[in-house]
């Protein structure tokens, strides 16, 4: 199972008024240790507790109910406790967002730069409000930390915008924490598409953050794919609101591809900036001087293999879920091969990026492609095709004489819909939801690319 849910043991329900802990808290302490001293993967453990703190007890539970139905939650502690788990059901099946990008003017700061000059507006802590936006560019920060990509898109002079962030003593946030700065006097809805195409991530993957009502309407209803977050009128309320926003960006592990994640986009924007000057796109991929490092079962890798199992939707050929527990077992299983890639060219590591796993059927003659990704940062690139033509000439040199391989249409995947056809397999079956393919690897023609540096680590 990908996902378990299960909750801590807790008193409070019935003894939150005892000044003491009782024998019942002890024993729900002596539990959940146990628990967590032999939780698993694939397991959660949510705490009761904080749904108590965060709510009130008293509007968690109700006694009169509980004595009459056996029901002691209320509508309210469902409501909160859905919130609390929404993240990890969003995680496994792909759902969570990659990119925040902030409006600037009383949303990164306090004050309009345009008409108080950069001397009034306010980010520290001297001020009501500058304490505030304090605390909420610490936030950002940490988003930053555990790999969110974090914009600007402001409608503002660009110079004006890029002087606060160099030049002002109580900014924190700084060029090198953004992947992208969209300041100018274009509508903010093309602005924010523009960001998805030079990021090359989907509008649903986006997070757009202002503190304009106007602003917020007019990408609900231009883009309503993007999901939107006002600055709230209360404005003592918009840290622990952006912290609740986290959640929809959460990450059960961190991992380093998310630790230079700013790095990696930042790199990316180098890349496209560069392609403008090429007419041929194989130029301009030797140019790039990719390298591409394939690895073979490597355990190592096993927390990255797992979140792009999870995260991964655009070119995914299956998007099947696999637990970081099932993933280890299939490692660890001879009927299993799990190939993962590596790459980095002249601007940068982009990191551990593709994904194929492979079963072996028929005594190891046959097999099949239960998954093939590849991360939205390198499509496009042609690695994609050499990834797999390395992948059949390793199963061909173990014996592999027919490979299947399926591809299943989701909302995202479009783009991976004909990539086996292209790559030489034989089409079996068209529906409309998945196609069956087939290849004989003695009748393959490889193609030995001459654009990537190859190596194959075992």
């Amino acid at each position: 199972c990908p996902l378990v849910i299960f909750n801590e043991f807790t008193n409070n329900q019935f003894y939150y008024n005892s000044p003491d802990n009782t024998k019942g808290d002890e024993f729900c302490e002596d539990l959940n240790k146990y628990l967590k001293n032999r939780i698993q993967d694939n397991l959660v453990l949510i705490d009761l507790n904080k749904i108590f703190i965060s709510i009130g007890i008293n509007k968690s539970i109700d006694k009169r109910f509980y004595y009459s139905f056996r029901s002691l939650y209320t509508t309210t502690f469902y409501y909160r406790y859905c919130e609390f788990i929404l993240p990890y059901i969003l995680s496994i099946k792909g759902k969570t967002k990659k990119a925040v990008i902030f409006d600037c003017d009383n949303t990164l700061w306090h004050g309009i730069i345009g008409e108080d000059g950069q001397e009034n507006i306010f980010m520290n802590q001297d001020t009501y409000e500058g304490r505030i936006f304090f605390e909420v560019q610490n936030i950002i920060l940490n988003m930053i930390s555990i790999g969110i990509i974090v914009g600007i898109c402001s409608k503002n002079n660009e110079i004006d915008i890029m002087n606060v962030i160099d030049n002002h003593p109580d900014m924190l946030l700084k060029r090198k924490h953004l992947s992208v700065i969209k300041a100018n006097w274009q509508s903010k809805d093309k602005n924010i598409i523009d960001i998805a195409n030079e990021l090359n991530i989907g509008l649903d993957s986006i997070v757009f953050v202002d503190d304009s009502e106007f602003e917020i309407d007019l990408v609900k209803n231009m883009i309503p794919q993007v999901y939107t977050f006002k600055v709230p009128d209360d404005l003592y309320e918009y840290p622990n609101n952006l912290i609740d926003l986290k959640n929809i960006f959460f990450k059960k592990s961190i991992t380093e591809e998310d630790t230079i994640r700013t790095k990696s986009y930042k790199e990316q924007s180098n890349r496209i900036k560069n392609k403008k000057n090429f007419s041929n796109l194989n130029d301009y991929l030797i140019l790039l001087e990719t390298k591409l490092n394939i690895y073979i079962d490597n355990l190592s890798q096993l927390e990255r293999l797992s979140q792009l199992v999870t995260k991964t939707n655009q070119f995914n050929l299956t998007t099947r879920r696999y637990s970081k527990e099932k993933i280890k077992n299939m490692i660890d299983d001879e009927n299993f091969l799990i190939f993962s890639l590596k790459v980095e060219d002249k601007f940068g590591v982009l990191g551990l990026t593709g994904l194929s796993i492979i079963k072996l059927i028929n005594n190891q003659r046959s097999a099949e492609i239960e998954i093939f990704l590849l991360s939205c940062r390198i499509i496009g690139r042609k690695i994609e095709s050499c990834f797999l033509n390395n992948i059949i000439k390793i199963l061909k040199l173990k014996g592999i004489i027919n490979i299947k391989a399926s591809y299943r249409r989701t909302n995202k995947n479009e783009i991976a819909s004909n990539f086996y056809q292209e790559s030489g397999f034989a089409m079996k079956s068209d529906n409309k939801d998945k196609k069956i393919y087939e290849l004989d690897t003695q009748k393959f023609t490889f193609n030995d690319s001459k654009l990537f540096e190859v190596k194959i680590e075992k």
